[in-house]
């Protein structure tokens, strides 16, 4: 079967294999089983439902059944099955409102802001291996023309990549990136940039969660280290960081372990 343009379908099964009917006489298949579970929650996008079905789908039957999904929804706007009720809304979305509310105040006028998206700069790829080469050769350079020739091919932009596709070379199931450069380059402002975006709807929105977690703010007052045991995780940092003046609920935290998890 062939998904019409802007569909999508996940089937139970991939193509050449057969869907489990349920074990322990379970009234649900395998499929189905999972299906139920997650299709109904709330503010959870389409793509990453189809995710979590697969991932216990695959699991659960020990790798002997993977579901298949055909087609593509050509849109960038994050599609809800269930949308759930206002008072319903995970206490997330508060986060989402925080980065929609993104301004970078001026450096001579701090009374003055600036809507994020004015504020960024591309980026530019340099291989790790080459980056260091350089600096090498900057720190071995004798003449005064020398350094500022070394300083400029270190720093000056090589090839501009889009943010959409920073994790393409990432081989790893955590897709990871660290962004380097020198003090006021827009290391900061990226981040930033790349919250807000997410938050609109125009970049990753088949990630259900994006938190922005500076350095900076990780200090002894906020997070004191009273025994040598004492451990923060992820969740206690958004407790921290988005919502000082209350406490996320149980559900709330086991919520959001669940996304950090996956």
């Amino acid at each position: 079967m062939t998904a019409p343009g802007g569909s999508i379908i996940q089937f139970a099964c991939a193509p050449g294999y057969r869907a489990a009917d349920g074990y322990d006489q379970e009234r649900n298949g395998l499929y189905t089983k999972y299906l139920l579970k997650h299709i109904a929650r709330p503010k959870v996008e389409i793509n990453l439902i189809f995710r979590r079905i697969t991932r216990d789908v695959f699991e659960e039957s020990k790798a002997k059944q993977k579901p298949y999904i055909k087609g593509d929804l050509m849109t960038e706007e994050p599609i809800y099955l269930s949308a759930g009720d206002s008072n319903d809304a995970m206490p997330f979305e508060a986060i989402r409102r925080k980065y929609q509310q993104c301004y970078v105040e001026r450096l001579m006028n701090t009374c003055q802001k600036v809507p994020i998206e004015e504020c960024y700069i591309n980026l530019s790829i340099t291989r790790t291996e080459e980056q260091e080469e350089k600096e090498k050769k900057l720190q071995s350079a004798k003449s005064h023309d020398e350094i500022i020739n070394t300083y400029e091919e270190i720093y000056r932009n090589t090839t501009s990549i889009d943010i959409k596709e920073i994790f393409d070379k990432c081989k790893d199931r955590k897709k990871q990136v660290r962004v380097i450069g020198r003090a006021g380059i827009g290391k900061s402002i990226f981040c930033r940039y790349v919250a807000y975006q997410w938050a609109e709807g125009k970049l990753w929105s088949h990630y259900e969660l994006v938190v922005l977690i500076t350095l900076n703010s990780l200090t002894h007052e906020s997070y004191p280290m009273s025994a040598s045991d004492v451990k923060y995780s992820l969740v206690d940092l958004v407790q921290t960081q988005y919502f000082p003046c209350e406490s996320l609920s149980d559900d709330d935290k086991m919520y959001f372990k669940s996304l950090c998890d996956e």
